[in-house]
């Protein structure tokens, strides 16, 4: 089958697209520069270039094309002023719009990335796909993230990913240089859960998805079973090697991350629950085994 891929170029979209094509798919990837995906990518693949943000694809560059894979967007990360506002939202919808806007009706099938962020803080019950949106700017971003997907004729998953732990990329990456100088510590009460997914897990995730016809709409997208921050932080701590540093107060991560810290003190606690009913299995259930193997510089 022929499959069309946005994001391609970043950790998750160029392992599954690695897998796919081992599988013997042929991909197309959309990206802005010819010269860097052709670096970047894992896997042949021809290759689209336009910047989603601002150009729409042709419905020419859909030739052959069964099934999309839509998993470009901006970081959210940094603090959220209204340009940065402006970016995360835009990046994403705009991408949407001038991803489908030509899409012909041979397409039967498009996956896209969301994100847990269009939930509300649960506290400590465990959220499911049913649970209606949440309040606030991540939220509202998700859900017109979404919204284009939800009203597909063809077969339409949306990804609600729960943190994805890789060393080599993302949130992970970044927090490995900060616990190792015996900087990690807790944030706000550390008892908010942390819905979490092995990289490993997530790109599995994805390709069973594709294959899975019945699998339609959200579907959480995290391990069986989240933690608190403060178990979390532990388990890294503990599996680097490094001190971990009292709990950082809620007033202070405001002062450092303004309006963007209520995803860091925001207790998401979700249940892949779809995901498993439709017999996908984790390979890395347990936190600690998975930090080990962090310790060990090896990929999740």
């Amino acid at each position: 089958m022929k499959i069309l891929i946005t994001g391609a170029t970043g950790s998750l979209g160029n392992k599954v697209g690695f897998e796919l094509v081992k599988l013997g798919h042929e991909i197309s990837v959309v990206s802005r520069s010819q010269k860097s995906a052709q670096e970047k990518l894992l896997f042949p693949a021809k290759i689209i270039v336009k910047n989603l943000s601002n150009e729409e694809l042709f419905s020419s560059d859909f030739e052959g094309v069964e099934a999309v894979i839509h998993l470009m967007g901006e970081t959210i990360d940094g603090r959220w002023t209204d340009s940065k506002k402006s970016e995360i939202l835009n990046s994403r919808v705009s991408s949407s719009q001038n991803l489908l806007k030509q899409m012909p009706d041979s397409v039967k099938t498009v996956i896209s990335a969301s994100a847990q962020g269009i939930y509300s803080d649960s506290k400590d019950q465990f959220i499911f796909e049913s649970q209606p949106k949440g309040e606030g700017f991540l939220p509202d971003v998700c859900d017109q993230w979404e919204e284009p997907f939800r009203k597909l004729k063809q077969r339409a998953v949306q990804l609600r990913t729960g943190i994805i732990l890789d060393p080599q990329s993302g949130a992970l990456k970044k927090m490995i240089p900060i616990f190792q100088k015996n900087l990690g510590a807790p944030l706000g009460s550390g008892q908010q859960f942390m819905s979490w997914i092995s990289m490993h897990d997530m790109v599995s995730a994805v390709v069973h998805i594709f294959n899975h016809k019945n699998l339609s709409g959200p579907v959480n997208c995290c391990a069986e079973n989240p933690v608190t921050n403060a178990e979390f932080t532990k388990l890294l701590c503990d599996s680097l090697d490094v001190l971990k540093l009292p709990n950082v107060p809620l007033f202070m991560l405001k002062i450092l991350f303004g309006e963007m810290s209520t995803i860091l003190t925001g207790s998401l606690r979700m249940s892949p629950k779809k995901l498993i009913d439709s017999g996908f299995k984790f390979g890395d259930v347990n936190l600690r085994f998975s930090f080990c193997i962090v310790g060990n510089q090896n990929i999740l």
